[in-house]
């Protein structure tokens, strides 16, 4: 979504409110590709992937893995807030940098003490454990979407954007184009990570 996040920023400062309009519907529809490909992915081949991490002896590796399968499904629904905060997101390329800070900032504390009450059973909740950290996420997740979602409908160039209109193909062409070499650096970035 950098692509047409550096592009975003460019026809904000044009003024040209249809090229951000276009900008933020590219960013969405690569969102619900990536999300819906993301989610098969984890669903489909998820204990296979956590599998590679693990090379522990055979029964602690059993635990881990169970422990992990666990945090995966609850974490799958977190994908969709998370992909809706990247699109939305688009605040920033807008000019309005501090409300997404806000809503980060705040997602963090969130988690922070849902983490704490929720894995160690606290205040007289149940002792949840990894679940307990997974469902902490997801719902620090859902609120830092939703104070961006409140915040971008204020938002003069992105309140008609979610109209889904056609995007001409000159300017996805060009978007991808730009935006291709960023998506290899990531991606190069992130299985490096995985790796070390």
């Amino acid at each position: 979504m950098s692509g047409p996040g550096i592009f975003m920023a460019q026809f904000y400062g044009k003024k040209n409110k249809e090229g951000v309009e276009n900008c933020f519907r590219i960013k969405l529809i690569i969102g619900i590709i990536i999300t819906l490909l993301a989610i098969f992915l984890f669903y489909t081949f998820g204990q296979q992937l956590i599998s590679l991490y693990l090379n522990d002896n055979p029964q602690d590796s059993l635990k881990t893995l169970n422990y992990g399968m666990n945090y995966l499904k609850i974490m799958l629904v977190g994908l969709i807030p998370f992909v809706i905060t990247q699109v939305s997101s688009s605040r920033r390329e807008t000019g309005n940098t501090v409300l997404p800070m806000i809503a980060s900032v705040v997602a963090v504390i969130v988690n922070f003490c849902i983490n704490y009450i929720l894995i160690f059973g606290h205040f007289g909740f149940p002792q949840l454990g990894v679940s307990g950290a997974a469902i902490g996420t997801v719902v620090s997740r859902v609120i830092e979407m939703s104070i961006n979602i409140i915040g971008g409908s204020r938002n003069l160039y992105l309140k008609d954007a979610i109209k889904m209109k056609k995007v001409p193909f000159d300017t996805t062409k060009e978007m991808l184009k730009r935006g291709l070499p960023l998506l290899c650096n990531e991606i190069l970035w992130s299985i490096s990570i995985a790796l070390i």
